[in-house]
C-alpha cells in the first residue's frame, strides 16, 4: 500500500469515528450533529474506498496467504540432526509427494524415494539412544549438547536439566545397499509427523523389508 493510501485510510478512519461520535449525539437529541454525521459519513466512506487495493491484488494476497497455509499444514518444520548434505542444525521441511519425501533447507530439495526407505518414526531422545545405533544416537547427543543448548564449559561445569520432552523424526533407508539415517527434530506439526509415519507404515512398511549382507 502506498503512503498516500495508507494516509487516506487513517483520515477515512478518523472521519468514522467522528461520524459515530455524532451519531451518537443525534441519538441523544442533539439533532444539530446530523449535517455533521451525514458529512463525515460521506469523506470517511470515500477515503476507504479510495485507499483500498486494486481487487486483483486483493485476490492475489488471498491466494497468497491460503498457498501459505496449505504449505504450513501440509509440512513437518524440523532442524536437522544428521544425514542429509547440509549443516547440522539447518531448519528444514519435510512434506510427502506420492512415493516420495521431499526435505527442503537453505534452499536445497532432496527427495527420498519410499521404495529405499526401512523405516519411517518418531521417536523421543531415550527411545532413539535405546532403539539405535550409536551413530545415531551420538548425532543426537552432540546436537543436544552443543547445537540445542549451545552450552559454554567454563571453569565450573554445570548439570544442564531440561523437562522438555523432545521428538526427533528419523529415517532408515539403504544408501548404497548400506543402512543409512536421516534424523531431524521436530520444532513444528509433529501431529503430521506421526501420521506420515503411520501412513509409510500402513503402505510401505510390509513391502520394503530388506536383506544386507554383511
Amino acid at each position: 500500500m502506498s503512503i498516500a493510501k495508507k494516509i487516506a485510510r487513517g483520515l477515512g478512519i478518523f472521519f468514522g469515528v467522528f461520524t459515530l461520535v455524532s451519531l451518537i449525539l443525534v441519538l441523544s437529541g442533539d439533532k444539530d450533529s446530523m449535517p455533521a454525521a451525514i458529512f463525515c459519513g460521506i469523506i470517511s466512506a470515500v477515503l476507504i474506498l479510495v485507499s483500498r487495493k486494486p481487487a486483483a491484488e486483493r485476490a492475489a494476497i488471498r491466494e497468497e496467504k491460503a498457498r501459505i497455509k496449505e504449505y504450513r499444514e501440509s509440512h513437518v518444520w524440523a532442524n536437522l540432526v544428521c544425514g542429509l548434505p547440509l549443516a547440522d542444525g539447518t531448519n528444514c521441511t519435510i512434506g510427502f509427494e506420492p512415493d516420495v519425501f521431499i526435505f527442503e533447507g537453505s534452499g536445497t530439495t532432496i527427495r527420498l524415494a519410499c521404495d529405499k526407505i526401512i523405516n519411517v518414526s518418531v521417536r523421543t531422545d531415550t527411545e532413539v539412544q535405546t532403539d539405535y545405533v550409536p551413530s545415531v544416537g551420538q548425532a543426537i547427543w552432540n546436537y543436544e549438547t552443543f547445537g540445542k543448548t549451545g552450552a559454554l564449559w567454563l571453569n565450573d561445569t554445570k548439570e544442564i536439566t531440561t523437562t522438555t520432552t523432545t521428538r526427533y523424526f528419523i529415517f532408515t533407508y539403504l544408501n548404497d545397499d548400506q543402512i543409512d539415517y536421516i534424523c531431524f527434530v521436530i520444532t513444528g506439526n509433529i501431529r503430521l509427523a506421526n501420521a506420515l509415519a503411520d501412513m509409510f507404515e500402513q503402505n510401505y512398511g510390509s513391502t520394503n523389508e530388506v536383506t544386507v549382507d554383511l
